[in-house]
């Protein structure tokens, strides 16, 4: 039993983490033309979820458009393995992760430029992007998901721009995505919406933004999700697990 202990002991040091499951993250960087229409409005946020990156993570990132699962590949695919202390250097493993984070602020930059402002906001459609690089990883893994957006979800099924967003309304739309397979399978995610102001919703008043808020609460509960936070900044994330 002794010899046990120590061997866990051993196998934790040697991981050099302190997170104690592999975590798979996906973010979503709103480029429809209402929420962004140049430069890296993002930076910053994506900035703080970069700092929390550690050994054991896989980070996918995404600009949210009209295409929504038509996108394909997300724009940013990254791995940090775990250190190990038989095999690496702790000043040369550090150095190489600031060197790959580094380069990881560098891509959502280039993505940006490339991009060109998408004319609806498929945000449901990147649900489901995430939700399918969710179900290829252990149920065991920590799953989270943040989206940098406007909240203004626009497409033929549901646009949140015309909609009223009832309880009436919002039930309707769950209703119709269930019925019809469409709802995203997000149990076991956490979610942060993180929505910053843009040119549309500084048109549409206080209430519609509410409105969205709980359009969003009550999806994601829908989808089996947890809604860690819906706020302007990104707030309680990057905890350990």
């Amino acid at each position: 039993m002794k010899k046990m202990k120590a061997f866990l002991l051993l196998t934790v040091l040697f991981t050099g983490c302190t997170r104690s499951r592999d975590r798979v993250l996906c973010v979503g960087f709103d480029a429809s033309a209402t929420a962004w229409r140049g430069g890296n409005p993002y930076e910053a946020g994506w900035a703080q979820i970069l700092a929390t990156s550690q050994g054991g993570d896989h980070i996918y990132a995404a600009l949210i458009n009209e295409k929504g699962l038509a996108n394909g590949t997300p724009s940013i695919d990254f791995k940090i393995r775990r250190y190990s202390f038989l095999t690496d250097k702790r000043r040369e493993y550090d150095e190489a992760v600031k060197v790959k984070l580094d380069n990881q602020r560098q891509l959502l930059d280039a993505a940006l430029k490339k991009s060109v402002p998408a004319k609806n906001t498929e945000i449901i459609g990147f649900l489901h992007a995430a939700a399918q690089i969710f179900r290829a990883y252990p149920g065991n893994a920590v799953k989270e998901l943040v989206v940098f957006t406007d909240g203004v979800q626009e497409s033929g099924t549901v646009n949140l721009a015309k909609a009223q967003i009832t309880d009436q309304e919002i039930a309707k739309i769950i209703d119709e995505d269930r019925r019809g397979g469409r709802l995203p399978n997000l149990k076991g995610v956490a979610i942060w919406f993180v929505t910053g102001p843009s040119l549309l919703t500084a048109q549409i008043g206080s209430n519609k933004l509410v409105r969205l808020e709980v359009f969003w609460t009550k999806y994601v509960q829908a989808c089996g999700g947890e809604l860690r936070a819906y706020s302007p900044v990104l707030v309680n994330f990057g905890g350990q697990q």
